[in-house]
Formats: C-alpha cells, sequence, structure tokens
C-alpha cells in the first residue's frame, strides 16, 4: 500500500506544480497573524485509504488546488494514476457494476 501511495502523491505532486505550495505557505502565515488554526492546511497532496464496497480498497487523494483549476487538475491526475498503474500488473480496479 505504501507504494501505491507513493506513486499517487507522486503524480498529484507533478500536476499540482510548485507554485500552490508556495502561496499555501503565504496563506498559513497570514492565518497565523489573524490567529487561526492552520494545522490541517496540508501544503501538499495526502494520500489515505478506506475499505471500499465488495472488498475492494478505496484510495483518497486530497490536495490543493485553485478553484478554477480544480477540474483540469482531477482529470489529469487521474489519467496519469490510472496510466501509471495499469502498467504495474498487481494493482487490479474493479469492473463492471464494481466501480
Amino acid at each position: 500500500m505504501k507504494e501505491l501511495a507513493v506513486t499517487i502523491k507522486d503524480i498529484a505532486t507533478v500536476e499540482i506544480g510548485p507554485d500552490i505550495s508556495a502561496e499555501i505557505k503565504d496563506y498559513k502565515i497570514l492565518l497565523r497573524e489573524a490567529h487561526v488554526d492552520d494545522n490541517n492546511i496540508e501544503e501538499g497532496p495526502e494520500v489515505s485509504f478506506k475499505p471500499g464496497d465488495n472488498m475492494w480498497l478505496q484510495a483518497i487523494l486530497t490536495y490543493p488546488v485553485h478553484p478554477k483549476d480544480e477540474r483540469k487538475i482531477k482529470i489529469q491526475i487521474t489519467q496519469k494514476i490510472l496510466q501509471k498503474l495499469n502498467h504495474k500488473g498487481n494493482i487490479y480496479f474493479p469492473s463492471g457494476n464494481g466501480r
């Protein structure tokens, strides 16, 4: 599972780019100056897992993105993750109604 998380996180990191991380650091500074808790704001992508239906494991990717870029980045990340994982051979995706 660690290899899968690293693969997903690496792809997302490249796709969101370095600029967003710098902007989030600036945003966290503003929050601290306003005495607002910034502990839950991540500067990069995070991967977690939860059990899905039919004994599948669901990978959940959370990443910072500008709202106007959300759809475009989501599609790019999803396509690149699927391309990479389809070549691994030891990761299986649900088919039919199990998706």
